[in-house]
């Protein structure tokens, strides 16, 4: 989001200030100036005079010399207030001036904010210059970004190690007690327990799987990217979207229009079937879903529309944030509660190329995810911008 700015900068304040505060100090200048001249005039008119026993004549001659006095005395002022002005104008160009010099490291901190991501803590400033309290506070924030740095890494790390280390005795869990509880082996007043526990192992199995998912889509990519049609995703994942659908009373229309991109094949059909998963599981018996894939403007769209959809009780926009499920967000022991990680992996893979997701509900219980992806190289600078994509270099 961009950064909010001001209506008058800090440069053009500083200016302004300056200038008008040397107005306020020539203008009391020019007041002394006057006062001291016009005093000097009377004392020594005054002391030459010879007051009333002088002559016509030498009256006559005070006076002239009087009025030349005072004439300049006026050209003295008007002078002096354009000198006053002329150097205050002066003075608010020089800091004008000054100060862009100064706040032009500001604007690199400045620039940096604005490219800050979650993804992208690998930028630092690196201010050169005079070793102030600019450069101290571009310092403090390379600190700042570089704890941060290992602080995600960290968490990524961690996510991806728990999960490989949580799949492990979950699939040998179930390996123990499927077989079994197929072939009946259990007693009836056993057998319900081992149930309830099969389905939540198959749960933790689908939250662990997720979880990998989301740490490697938050990752950046370091490998070639290549052009992928989602027209074809779409159509490749079509025959078991349809086939889910009907199993559910639901009717399914795609209408892939070409639409390229360039990016990851597997991460791009990733974040297909999520959405088409999503649909599949929140429409209600006797809906409809439309998947969609076009261009415009540059970049390629993916949409897929479902109603009626189930009760969602938080606003659409925080269903992107991990373990947000709606009405289900609490909902323990219903399968079809997800595991709320589906539309995060969604967002986020669409942020790995350079693109966003967004979620329209309308009334009707219409319930619209557009995902967006700049065509072609565009999509692949937008990514390698935001420090999210590494291509390697040409041996």
């Amino acid at each position: 989001m961009p950064l909010h700015r001001p209506i008058m900068s800090l440069r053009l304040r500083l200016a302004a200030t300056t200038t008008v505060w040397f107005l306020v100090v020539g203008v009391v200048l020019l007041a002394i100036e006057y006062v001291v001249l016009t005093t000097v005039i009377e004392q020594s008119i005054g002391s030459s005079s010879g007051g009333s026993s002088a002559s016509p004549a030498n009256q006559r001659a005070v006076s002239a010399v009087l009025s030349v006095a005072t004439e300049l005395q006026g050209i003295v002022m008007i002078i002096s207030a354009g000198a006053v002005i002329l150097l205050a104008l002066v003075a608010g160009a020089l800091t004008w001036r000054t100060v862009a010099r100064s706040l032009a490291r500001v604007g690199e901190v400045t620039a940096l904010a604005e490219d800050l991501s979650a993804r992208n803590l690998s930028s630092r400033i690196r201010l050169n210059g005079p070793d102030d309290e600019i450069k101290a506070l571009a310092d403090t924030l390379d600190t700042m970004l570089a704890r941060l740095e290992v602080a995600f890494e960290a968490q990524e790390r961690f996510i991806s190690a728990a999960s490989h280390e949580l799949r492990t005795p979950l699939t040998a869990i179930r390996a123990a007690l499927e077989p079994s509880l197929i072939r009946g082996r259990f007693g009836e007043d056993v057998a319900p327990a081992v149930e309830r526990t099969m389905h939540a192992v198959v749960r933790a199995e689908q939250l662990v799987t997720s979880l990998l998912q989301l740490a490697r889509t938050t990752a950046p990519i370091h490998h070639q990217r290549h052009p992928i049609r989602l027209d074809d995703i779409v159509e490749a994942l079509e025959h078991d979207a349809q086939q889910r659908a009907s199993e559910a009373g639901i009717a399914l229309n795609a209408a892939a229009a070409p639409a390229t991109v360039i990016g990851d094949q597997v991460l791009l059909t990733q974040l297909t079937s999520n959405l088409i998963d999503n649909a599949l599981k929140y429409t209600l018996p006797g809906g409809e879903i439309t998947i969609e894939s076009h261009t415009r403007d540059a970049s390629a769209f993916l949409t897929v529309t479902n109603s009626p959809v189930r009760e969602i009780a938080s606003p659409p926009k925080q269903l992107f944030e991990p373990f947000h499920r709606g009405a289900y967000t609490r909902t323990e022991g219903d399968p079809s509660a997800g595991t709320g990680l589906g539309l995060a992996i969604v967002k986020a893979i669409a942020i790995q190329h350079g693109g966003h997701a967004r979620i329209d509900y309308t009334e009707g219980d219409i319930f619209t995810v557009t995902v967006t992806i700049p065509e072609g190289s565009e999509a692949l600078e937008n990514a390698e911008e935001a420090g999210i994509v590494s291509t390697p270099a040409s041996p």
